[in-house]
């Protein structure tokens, strides 16, 4: 595409300067039609007074041309730190979600009055006095554990 868009600009630049060298002339056929060309046709061609091209602006070509390319592929190092960074976000979110977590199984352990546990038998039965203490404090240190990293 790029080249393209330069073999079309320098076509355009030869054939403007060559039309301003050899000169564009301008007549009307019998039949009343209007003409252009590089030489006149007949005694009615006119010389046409084409102003040259506007220079070129090497900033604007330098930026269309930058456009136009596909983007450089990331280097190894910067991939590496995109993922570092990606592991990093993704670890403070499952921090943050495990915090939540055990904030909320702290709070319904401490307004519960009473606490059940499935046995090794996938029976339930209701947690003693000590039992419930345990857990609430094992359920703390979570809390603790999480949500002060």
């Amino acid at each position: 595409m790029r080249h393209s868009l330069i073999a079309a600009s320098l076509m355009i630049l030869v054939c403007g300067a060559a039309a301003q060298a050899a000169g564009v002339y301008k007549w009307v056929d019998a039949q009343g039609r209007i003409h252009y060309g590089d030489q006149p046709q007949n005694s009615t061609a006119r010389p046409l007074n084409i102003p040259p091209p506007p220079p070129v602006d090497e900033g604007l070509r330098q930026q269309r041309e930058a456009m136009s390319k596909p983007p450089k592929a990331k280097p190894e190092a910067q991939k590496k730190q995109d993922d570092t960074i990606t592991s990093a976000k993704e670890a403070r979110e499952q921090i943050t979600q495990n915090c939540t977590r055990m904030k909320e199984r702290l709070s319904k352990y401490e307004a519960a009055a009473m606490l059940t546990d499935a046995g090794n038998d996938g029976e339930r039965r209701l947690l003693n006095e000590d039992e419930r203490k345990k857990l609430i404090e094992d359920t703390r240190g979570e809390v603790d554990k999480w949500c002060t990293q």
